[in-house]
């Protein structure tokens, strides 16, 4: 009988933890491997919650002002209530571990959607950011999977992209916002970050990466809100 890591009942383990050297740490219960909503249905484009199968109204959006820019989203999790709790442990909160428990399921995910990936490009965080949070959460994401190539970029100003009116956000800006730090781009790169809520950085950073001579461009997020 293990301690659960996020909620501290004591229960039976469903994670194996033989790939975590540094220690060993409490796993999930079962209660808490349960609370997690994986994305089963959706927009065919970026995975949000829609009452039929095809593509939803952003998406529309976003390729009638930038056709051809990013190729789709996919995503493991929806933002749920629980999910809600987590996340604001693991990423506000600066607890590492609990980003390391989703390493089965979500490299599994990724290779399924990209089996042939051979570069990724995690979402960076200006200093200032990842200096409040102490690590990156989409670099953490990024590391775990296993790809031959990440490539490195700068942020240099961050933007609460769910606060802002839908054509605010397809307004994007020039893309100075990233310096990308990586040479001799491959032709096809995954974004990778934790979240995709409205899209917009997503797509700030594959205009970025398109402009860099990169011809396709899809991203994988953890979590669908």
């Amino acid at each position: 009988m293990r301690q659960c890591g996020f909620c501290e009942k004591r229960g039976n383990a469903l994670l194996d933890w033989s790939w975590w050297w540094s220690a060993t740490p409490s796993l999930l219960c079962e209660d808490c491997q349960s609370s997690f909503e994986k994305v089963t249905a959706g927009c065919i484009r970026c995975a949000k919650a829609i009452n039929e199968v095809g593509v939803c109204l952003e998406c529309q959006d976003w390729e009638r002002h930038y056709p051809n820019l990013l190729e789709r989203n996919v995503s493991l999790y929806r933002y749920n209530a629980f999910m809600k709790s987590y996340l604001s442990q693991w990423k506000f909160s600066g607890d590492y571990v609990l980003g390391q428990l989703f390493v089965s399921q979500w490299r599994d995910f990724f290779h399924r959607q990209f089996p042939q990936a051979e570069a990724i490009a995690p979402i960076p965080l200006t200093e200032e950011r990842r200096k409040q949070r102490k690590f990156n959460q989409a670099y953490q994401l990024a590391a775990l999977l296993e790809v031959p190539k990440i490539i490195e970029s700068e942020r240099y100003k961050e933007g609460q992209q769910s606060a802002k009116g839908r054509v605010e956000r397809l307004d994007m800006d020039d893309g100075s916002w990233v310096k990308l730090l990586s040479a001799n781009l491959p032709k096809s790169i995954v974004i990778i970050d934790d979240v995709y809520t409205t899209g917009a950085t997503v797509h700030q950073f594959a205009k970025t990466l398109r402009g860099a001579g990169v011809l396709e461009v899809a991203s994988c997020t953890l979590i669908r809100a």
